[in-house]
């Protein structure tokens, strides 16, 4: 199937190259690929010094105390009173019901979820203090279902996870299993698109860059987990690069956070005896429409080799072209291409998901 699509993609480039018209780009104009953008999706609407401003104080923001969730079970003891502790039977233990009460005896039920221990604990000792003049109340936890936080997207788990103090973002995606796999051309790959996650805390997107905060492990961004927080793996939408011109197997690439234009050429066998010295890599803006013009950037690829030039990180959707030692070739493709190359991506496949056991 991938090489009917290749098929197809040869053909729609030959009835493009005969009918499109002068595009007027001068080789020697094109910058150099800027740094690829890994921001988080928050950062990048930020001022950087406000962003880290934000995050220190994220970091010292004290962990909330423990309150009491639907499920969680309290032994309720009343001092110098048995008949309302253990000569009270079934109600000596007591489980916080769905809609967040708990049954006590003499008193029934009394609505205690969001409160902390100590708040439920004086929430019932004043109600007893209806028929007891000093009454002193223990509720002593049973079972405790634990403080949760949600995390969504392309995870293979997703769902409520119970966190503590000590959980941090690269913890809860660990917690859920790590991110989704996904068949693409017979090749298993991520789905999870890092750099355009984001976790919200009180209807607040929070200024966490995920891509330091789980592949740098860095601790103003991989900050920790407060209960009801919802994190969200974003989905790659687009994951493939196609490298074309003068290689030994010119195809698509599944991309991944890290390639390099050195890896495209690497795995694709390496260069051929006869290229130019520059590479045309085709770039879409970023938060771009799909349809908009794509940014065409210039690579010396014999100062890659020399170790001359930087070795820049390719973007998801990049269109990599090395063409002969021929500007008439070069010259040829950029006018023709450009204006179409959008169509290239209408031929990726789609992902396949499967979630892991």
């Amino acid at each position: 199937m991938p090489k009917n699509i290749f098929k197809i993609l040869l053909l729609t480039f030959i009835c493009l190259f005969i009918s499109a018209c002068q595009h007027g780009i001068r080789s020697n104009e094109l910058e150099y690929p800027p740094e690829l953008d890994q921001s988080g999706i928050d950062v990048s609407t930020l001022d950087p010094v406000e962003a880290e401003r934000r995050l220190k104080e994220i970091n010292d923001t004290p962990y909330p105390p423990h309150t009491i969730q639907s499920g969680d079970t309290f032994r309720i003891k009343v001092y110098g009173e048995d008949d309302l502790t253990d000569g009270g039977g079934s109600n000596s233990n007591s489980m916080v019901t769905p809609d967040g009460y708990i049954v006590v005896t003499l008193l029934g039920p009394v609505h205690v979820r969001g409160l902390t221990i100590v708040e439920a604990t004086e929430k019932i000792t004043k109600l007893y203090q209806q028929y007891i003049r000093y009454p002193r109340v223990s509720l002593i936890p049973v079972n405790i279902i634990g403080k949760q936080a949600t995390i969504l997207g392309a995870i293979q788990k997703p769902g409520l996870i119970t966190c503590s103090e000590e959980t941090r973002i690269s913890d809860m995606v660990a917690l859920a299993g790590s991110f989704s796999i996904g068949l693409l051309q017979g090749d298993e790959v991520e789905l999870a698109d890092v750099p355009r996650s984001y976790i919200i805390r009180n209807g607040e997107i929070l200024p966490v860059n995920f891509s330091k905060a789980i592949y740098d492990g860095d601790p103003l961004h991989n900050i920790k987990v407060f209960p009801k927080d919802i994190i969200y793996i974003a989905r790659k939408d687009a994951s493939r690069v196609l490298l074309m011109g003068e290689v030994k197997n010119p195809r698509w690439f599944n991309w991944s956070a890290g390639m390099t234009i050195m890896d495209l050429i690497a795995e694709s066998g390496g260069l051929k005896d006869e290229h130019w010295k520059n590479a045309l890599i085709l770039r879409k803006t970023k938060d771009a429409d799909a349809g908009a013009e794509l940014k065409v950037y210039r690579v010396n690829i014999d100062d890659l080799i020399a170790g001359r030039a930087r070795n820049f990180q390719i973007a998801a959707e990049d269109i990599v072209y090395i063409p002969k030692d021929s500007i008439s070739e070069y010259n040829v493709f950029i006018r023709k291409l450009l204006p179409t190359a959008q169509l290239i991506n209408a031929f990726a496949s789609p992902f396949y998901w499967f979630y892991r056991d």
